[in-house]
């Protein structure tokens, strides 16, 4: 149940701390004396009932007909209007001119009780151990006749048990092995009631809350003192079917039945998250086996197989990855499309509670520059970031360096961008709560993702355009140029520096100012990001050899993996690993300093509560087991809430360290395949670390509702688009195969050819698997022939008992 805390107001002028005297600025506010047009506007911030504050300046035609005649109001709509200025008059009349700040809080919370018991609802009052917080836990008394009239109230949709099917003669539809139930509008019907499933715990808690924002503006009443906190309750320990996700941490693979549990305790939006992520765990499974084949091709001790074979299995690797992503995104997308129908969150809005962030004199048209200062600051980012990743690369020769200095900047760049991404988006002026998540997602998915990819392609397909060996004379160049240890499957006798099959190597890489390379490095001299050509020498560009094969036995043309390719693998490693290993470890400290944090505190108030002398009824209240959990999640919400940038994490950022993952793999996993293996090995690991942490650590979030993962569906897809075409690059031109001695155009068409073929099945998979599937139809169908059933059931009930 939802929890409403603060501290309460002091009986003299000052304001009680703890283990030290009151604030001086503090006192002095709540000393303040209040006026009745002090209490008005307070008050219109505060309650519902009072109605918004009135405009000052009204538009000309308000309230006006088109002849400009007063716009006459329906006999509902006068009657609400006196009530609220009834009810408006009875708040009004319980404050006097002169009151105190600290009274005027005290009398805000005598009013705030009496409403809330009003609707229904009741309140468990908790003292803190050491008497500066008041907890109030509003819950629903014992029986449900409330919670049906709110449900009625706030048009809320239950599914229909199986005893009602059972009660028509009807089968309850199954989807994908679970069961379909339809959905109803709640109704205060004797015979519908009982054909309803029961209230879930996430029912009423949606229904308190829809009720307490109906009434109070929570986050006035917290800017006024009245509140200092609110939060769901949290009570998974009670919950039967959550034991077996948080009991069991080595349960690798979640059943359907656990998915179910999480939905049912955290609300379908975190639900959708985790069968995200339980999906994404079970895909990557079916990449260990071929990526395990293909290390085990590669190594020396087990298959003697030549490099270029193993690269032509790499290629093969990489087929079988990119068509992975594609089934992985398309079979999801299916997948929780009939799970937003078995969950009842297709077209049903009664349960999502909307919640205004901006007041009525804010919500205006948005300007241009406010509209478009989120993409104009993730293009200035971006920019900043590819200069300072050619800088990098410019200035650090080794491989090993290069990659590290990479790595630690993508870190760095990402790390701020996390900070001011919400500062951009706040400035964006976004209207609901709902809107500001989206844009949020989107300016850190976009961005970060960037962040993560480009270092990665500048490697691959850039260096090849920046690198350059140059020498006095075309001699001496190709004898820089010429590893003979990279030519160790020839006869010495038959390559060297000077020999016609390495010289036509270098042939194909000179460059010179009138080919344009002169001029582009000329340009990326004066940013710093490289240096021009020498006047008077011979220099050839790209990537150097590091390991050549010939072709075939009767084609000695070499074929070579270069220093970008090694390279390319160091980068990938150390980024993929560094980036697991950091989102763990960030969880487990965020976990043990809550856990610190909150037992440092319940000790030290453990230690004042033994020398003050505490009433009976607090005494009593101190002695109850629930009271202390309620205590530990009053400080998990303020060390751990989950929300954006705190130890307790957030939807965002969970899901966003999950899509990068995913994008990194799905783009890069051609040319280090043992990272499928590492990252579904690892990535077990942070799935069940997150659940924990989720359960035992994070502040219980709101259980909002969800009809899928929103905007994550088009990142996703986006991504593997992009993987797409990576792959093809890679395989033309990192990869050691025939293609090394092919011409450009040659290359073009192949990876034209490449790319047309996987957007063609791709488009293929999704006419084989449409939205709508047929065992959903089939169900959609059954259920439809229920609710006729049940309709006609209810008809001839009344009929008879009119009669």
């Amino acid at each position: 149940m939802p929890n409403l805390n603060h501290k309460p107001a002091p009986k003299s002028a000052g304001l009680c701390s703890c283990g030290g005297g009151p604030d001086e600025s503090a006192t002095d506010l709540l000393e303040e004396k209040l006026m009745s047009e002090d209490f008005t506007k307070i008050l219109r911030r505060m309650f519902m009932v009072m109605g918004p504050m009135p405009q000052e300046d009204p538009e000309p035609d308000s309230g006006m007909e088109e002849d400009g005649q007063p716009a006459e109001l329906s006999r509902s709509q006068t009657g609400k209007i006196m009530a609220m200025g009834q009810e408006a008059e009875e708040l009004l009349g319980t404050f006097e001119d002169g009151m105190t700040r600290s009274e005027f809080i005290l009398k805000a919370r005598g009013i705030v009780q009496q409403m809330i018991e009003k609707s229904g609802l009741k309140i468990e009052k908790f003292v803190s151990i050491d008497g500066d917080m008041e907890f109030w836990k509003v819950a629903f008394e014992s029986d449900t006749q409330w919670a049906r009239a709110l449900a009625v109230k706030f048009g809320y949709s239950l599914p229909f048990s199986k005893k009602a099917y059972q009660r028509l003669g009807k089968n309850m539809p199954m989807l994908n092995g679970r069961r379909m139930p339809a959905h109803h509008e709640f109704q205060d019907h004797p015979d519908l009631i009982e054909d309803l499933e029961p209230f879930r715990t996430v029912d009423l808690i949606r229904l308190i809350m829809q009720q307490l924002l109906s009434d109070f503006n929570l986050e006035e009443m917290q800017k006024e003192g009245v509140i200092t906190k609110w939060f769901p309750g949290a009570k998974c320990e009670g919950d039967h079917s959550m034991k077996s996700v948080y009991h069991h941490f080595w349960n690798i693979m979640p059943s359907p039945s656990e998915y179910e549990a999480i939905r049912n305790y955290f609300g379908e939006e975190v639900g959708f998250f985790f069968r995200f992520y339980g999906y994404f765990l079970h895909a990557l499974s079916l990449l260990v086996i071929p990526a395990f084949c293909v290390c085990l091709a590669q190594s020396d001790y087990l298959l003697v197989i030549t490099y270029q074979q193993q690269n032509y299995l790499k290629m093969l690797f990489g087929l079988m990855v990119a068509i992975w992503a594609i089934h992985f995104q398309r079979f999801f997308e299916f997948k929780a499309n009939d799970e937003c129908h078995r969950w009842g969150m297709a077209n049903n809005k009664s349960q999502h509670v909307h919640e205004l962030k901006l007041s009525q004199v804010q919500q205006r048209q948005s300007s241009w520059l406010e509209q478009n200062i989120g993409n104009a600051a993730m293009l200035v980012y971006t920019l900043g970031f590819v200069y300072a990743i050619s800088i990098v690369s410019f200035h650090t020769k080794d491989r090993y360096s290069r990659s590290i200095a990479s790595t630690a900047t993508t870190f760095v760049f990402s790390f701020f961008w996390g900070m001011i991404a919400p500062k951009v988006v706040k400035l964006e002026d976004h209207a609901t709560s709902t809107r500001e998540t989206n844009a949020l997602t989107k300016r850190l998915a976009f961005v970060k993702l960037f962040l993560f990819l480009f270092p990665l392609c500048n490697v691959a397909f850039l260096s090849n355009a920046t690198r350059k060996v140059c020498a006095d004379t075309y001699e001496k160049a190709a004898e820089m140029i010429f590893d003979p240890n990279a030519f160790e499957h020839y006869d010495p006798s038959e390559i060297g520096p000077n020999t016609t099959v390495f010289r036509n190597w270098v042939d194909r890489n000179l460059m010179g100012q009138s080919d344009g390379w002169g001029t582009a490095l000329d340009i990326m001299n004066v940013l710093g990001m490289a240096t021009p050509l020498p006047e008077g020498q011979v220099c050839v560009r790209g990537c150097m050899p590091q390991l050549c094969d010939p072709i075939s036995a009767s084609d000695r043309r070499p074929s070579c993996l270069t220093d970008c390719y090694f390279e390319l693998q160091t980068s990938l490693q150390t980024l993929f690993l560094s980036h697991l290993a950091c989102t763990i470890a960030f969880m487990v400290i965020g976990m043990l300093f809550v856990q610190y944090k909150a037992r440092k505190e319940m000790s030290e108030k453990e230690t004042r509560k033994t020398t003050r002398s505490l009433s009976a009824m607090d005494s009593a209240h101190l002695q109850r087991h629930d009271y202390s959990f309620l205590q530990f999640q009053e400080k998990s919400f303020d060390e751990a809430p989950y929300e954006y940038l705190s130890w307790g994490g957030s939807y965002v950022e969970d899901f966003l360290e999950v899509v990068l993952a995913f994008a990194v793999l799905a783009c890069f996993g051609i040319i280090c395949p043992y990272l499928a293996i590492a990252g579904f090995l690892i990535q077990v690991i942070e799935n069940r670390v997150l659940l924990f942490r989720m359960i035992h650590v994070t502040c219980r979030p709101f259980p909002t509702a969800a009809d899928g993962i929103g905007g994550w569906g088009m990142i996703i897809e986006i991504v593997v688009n992009v993987a797409l075409l990576i792959n093809g690059l890679l395989i033309v031109t990192q990869m050691r195969t025939h293609m090394d001695v092919w011409g450009s155009k040659c290359k073009f068409v192949f990876f034209a050819c490449w790319a047309l073929s996987l957007l063609f099945f791709k488009m293929f998979l999704q006419a084989l698997l449409p939205d709508i599937s047929p065992s959903f139809i089939e169900a959609l169908d059954k259920n439809t022939l229920f609710l006729a059933a049940q309709r006609e059931d209810r008809a001839n009930k009344l009929l008879q008992a009119s009669v």
